[in-house]
């Protein structure tokens, strides 16, 4: 979505809009204001070329529901509305950026074309511009993603402690885990872009966030199923089995969910 909030003929000190009648191998340009020449003399075997360079302030949506990963287009089209009595072409040159990044985002790609069709029940010609932005991640990879992977790395550990004692051992450092991961995750949540509709991302930070609570419910059901001897010993065995090799598998799948886009 595009809001055109500016748009004008741009005459600088160095870079004026020009008016130049081509004819054979000559050239020549015209003074300022002759549009009466134009419309009033026929060059034979000539062509007349006006260049103007215009200044564009426009708006663009952006859909974050997988930032930071893929891209965004801005597609801004401009209408030129021309009769056909005055057998004009246009044909764009180029764009030109006061800057080649706009906050965290730098541009991938910009493309301009030019058609005549319909729009809006408005034939005519127009200008189809396209902008591609990208987000460089380096910045998030070193300070959100390979923290908190790190992290639950080490809770994992944790389930492959064993022997008397080692249930405080656990429980503490996954405590102390969880409230790094909540620092982490309100800090993170804060310097994203605010939406009204969940990312892709706000699920891989609750995931990583509830992680270590799982592992110390686990291991506090399987001390209270040895405190209070189970008969059943397959209980006891599953909760270590599923501690051990299902837990982990199933944090393996989210990542490799999430990172796949």
């Amino acid at each position: 979505t595009n809001t055109q909030n500016q748009f004008q003929s741009k005459d600088g000190p160095d870079e004026k809009d020009s008016l130049v009648l081509l004819k054979g191998n000559s050239s020549h340009y015209l003074e300022d204001n002759k549009e009466d020449l134009i419309e009033n003399f026929i060059f034979e075997n000539s062509t007349i070329l006006k260049k103007n360079r215009y200044s564009l302030t426009f708006h663009c949506k952006f859909d974050f529901a997988k930032y930071p990963f893929g891209e965004q287009s801005c597609p801004i089209i401009i209408h030129f509305k021309i009769p056909d009595k005055y057998h004009l072409k246009l044909v764009p040159e180029s764009i030109i950026l006061d800057e080649p990044s706009f906050g965290m985002f730098h541009i991938t790609q910009k493309t301009i074309d030019v058609v005549r069709k319909k729009y809006y029940d408005r034939l005519g010609e127009y200008f189809i511009i396209e902008l591609k932005f990208a987000q460089d991640i380096s910045g998030m990879i070193l300070t959100v993603y390979i923290p908190i992977t790190v992290l639950n790395i080490i809770n994992q550990y944790t389930n492959y402690l064993t022997g008397p004692g080692m249930l405080e051992v656990v429980l503490t450092i996954n405590a102390t885990i969880l409230m790094t991961l909540a620092s982490l995750f309100i800090s993170t949540s804060n310097s994203l872009p605010q939406t009204d509709y969940i990312r892709e991302i706000d699920y891989w930070l609750f995931v990583n966030f509830i992680y270590p609570f799982i592992i110390i419910t686990l291991n506090m059901l399987s001390y209270m199923a040895q405190k209070f001897g189970c008969k059943n010993k397959i209980i006891e065995t599953g909760l270590q089995w599923f501690m051990r090799y299902l837990l982990p598998l199933f944090y393996i799948v989210v990542n490799i969910i999430y990172y796949k886009q």
